[in-house]
């Protein structure tokens, strides 16, 4: 999370976007990531504005300096087991992306137990968590909306999290990543006229709201 945030604000200060890493093939002193891992690292990614995603590695490399196992393809040129893993969070990084990627991002931050180089939410920031533990939020600004990519951070389990928006009516929409449309979700005001929802999010996985 501090070299997001170091490049995140380098990438802002020269106006240009920045892309992602992610590790998906086991070798040398590094495991075999679980697909909640894999989701886990693109959530985080996103939630902190990179503007592109990309796996290490796709072809499995010959590189004898370590013992490889099968990236996302297999050294014999065929699907490996991760493929479909791979192919299900890239769908659903390009069904939020579509929406991110030529978007301004606001802000970032972190609730819960902060990460060593992460953020706490500023005073003003129009969306509070009020309960649910570890979790990123990223807010962009695009066309007529406020983006909001709330995303678990913890890759073992899921969270029900209740969150606050600060809007001028009772609705916000939630993104359907299989169909790509948006669906109108209601909450309830507090006292401070915020609006209220309640979410699961599955472990490592993240959710875009709009408003």
């Amino acid at each position: 999370f501090q070299d997001l945030s170091i490049i995140r604000a380098a990438a802002n200060n020269r106006n240009r976007p920045f892309w992602m890493i992610l590790l998906c093939t086991p070798h040398g002193a590094y495991r075999a990531p679980t697909e909640a891992e894999k989701r886990w690292e693109a959530m985080q990614a996103l939630a902190y504005g990179a503007g592109g995603i990309l796996w290490f590695t796709y072809w499995t490399p010959t590189d004898p300096s370590f013992v490889w196992e099968p990236g996302i393809i297999g050294p014999d040129g065929k699907p490996s087991a991760q493929y479909e893993q791979i192919k299900r969070i890239n769908a659903d990084v390009r069904a939020m992306g579509k929406y991110l990627l030529n978007s301004v991002q606001v802000t970032v931050f972190q609730s819960g137990n902060i990460s060593p180089g992460g953020t706490p939410r500023e005073q003003g920031t129009p969306v509070k968590v009020a309960s649910g533990g570890d979790l990123t939020v990223g807010i962009y600004r695009a066309d007529t909306h406020l983006y909001a990519l709330i995303a678990n951070r913890d890759y073992r389990k899921s969270v029900e999290a209740t969150f606050l928006f600060t809007v001028s009516s009772d609705r916000a929409q939630i993104l359907d990543r299989n169909t790509g449309r948006w669906r109108e979700i209601k909450g309830k005001r507090n006292e401070e006229k915020d609006m209220e929802i309640v979410q699961e999010f599955p472990a490592g996985d993240a959710m875009l709201f709009r408003w």
